[in-house]
């Protein structure tokens, strides 16, 4: 929630998605931070935006893990696009359009 890399990748995948702000006003706890990142007017679009933090958080995670274990590290830009393929494959299980990725950094 409060980490520069996992913002950044989070960042990444809110443009390529087009999808949701993240939000700037601190809070106490991930709850909160949650709810107020979730639209509250769409059920449809909250039920597709709440993957989102979960695989940023994950594959963030994952590399931690591949820094600490494996003595390797990639790009916040590597990551985010990682967490993209992950929504993109959660999409086409679910039968829904595949994420298209809006924008390709440099």
């Amino acid at each position: 929630m409060k980490c520069p890399f996992t913002k950044g990748v989070g960042r990444l995948l809110r443009a390529w998605t087009g999808e949701g702000t993240a939000p700037t006003t601190p809070f106490g706890s991930i709850d909160e931070w949650w709810d107020a990142s979730l639209p509250h007017d769409d059920k449809a679009a909250k039920r597709r935006m709440s993957g989102h933090p979960i695989y940023i958080w994950w594959n963030a995670w994952k590399e931690r893990n591949r820094r600490i274990f494996n003595l390797a590290r990639l790009t916040y830009v590597e990551v985010a696009h990682l967490a993209f393929e992950d929504i993109t494959q959660r999409r086409l299980a679910f039968g829904l359009p595949a994420a298209s990725l809006a924008l390709e950094p440099d």
